[in-house]
C-alpha cells in the first residue's frame, strides 16, 4: 500500500514543523503549506488524500480552502484545527464537508486517531465512487445490448417460451 498523502496548512511555524516530523516519523508523505493561498497552490498542483488546515488564516482560510479541495477532489479528507473553537464553527466546518475538528492545543494521539479515521472515510468514499463507475458502465453495456435488440418482436427479443 502507498503512503499517504497529507497536505498540512498552518500559519504557525513550530505546528508546521513538529506536525510535519511527526507525521513523517509515522509513515506519511507530507507537504506543508504557510497559508491558505499556498495551500491551493498545492492543491493545484498535486492531490493529497489528506489536508489537516488551520481554520483562521489571513487571506484564505481554513474553509476556503476546505472548498478548494472539495470542489478538486471530492474524495479528499478534511481534518479543521482551530485555537478559537466554537459551536458555530464546529457545525459550519462539518456542513462545509470537513471529516473532523480539532481543538488546539490537541494530544498526539488524538491528532492521529482522527487522521487514520479520516484515510478510512477516504477509502471508503474511493471505493464507493469505483463501484458507481462499474455500476453506470455495467448498466450502459446492458442498454446497449437491449438497445440492439428492438428490431425484433417481443418473442425474439425476450425469447420466445411457447417454443
Amino acid at each position: 500500500m502507498t503512503k499517504a498523502k497529507i497536505l498540512l496548512v498552518d500559519d504557525e511555524e513550530i505546528l508546521r514543523l513538529t506536525v510535519s516530523s511527526d507525521l513523517q516519523d509515522a509513515g506519511y508523505e507530507v507537504d506543508t503549506a504557510v497559508d491558505g493561498r499556498h495551500a491551493c497552490v498545492c492543491l493545484a498542483e498535486k492531490s493529497y488524500d489528506l489536508i489537516i488546515t488551520d481554520l483562521f488564516m489571513e487571506e484564505v482560510d481554513g474553509m476556503q480552502v476546505m472548498g478548494e479541495a472539495n470542489r478538486l477532489d471530492p474524495t479528499c479528507s478534511i481534518i479543521l484545527l482551530t485555537g478559537y473553537g466554537n459551536v458555530e464553527s464546529v457545525v459550519e466546518a462539518l456542513r462545509g464537508g470537513a471529516d473532523d475538528y480539532l481543538l488546539k492545543p490537541y494530544k498526539h494521539e488524538e491528532l492521529f486517531f482522527r487522521l487514520t479515521r479520516c484515510l478510512e472515510k477516504r477509502q471508503l468514499r474511493v471505493e464507493l465512487k469505483e463501484t458507481e463507475r462499474r455500476l453506470r458502465q455495467s448498466h450502459a453495456e446492458l442498454e446497449k445490448k437491449s438497445s440492439g435488440a428492438d428490431n425484433g418482436t417481443p418473442g425474439e427479443k425476450y425469447g420466445d417460451i411457447r417454443q
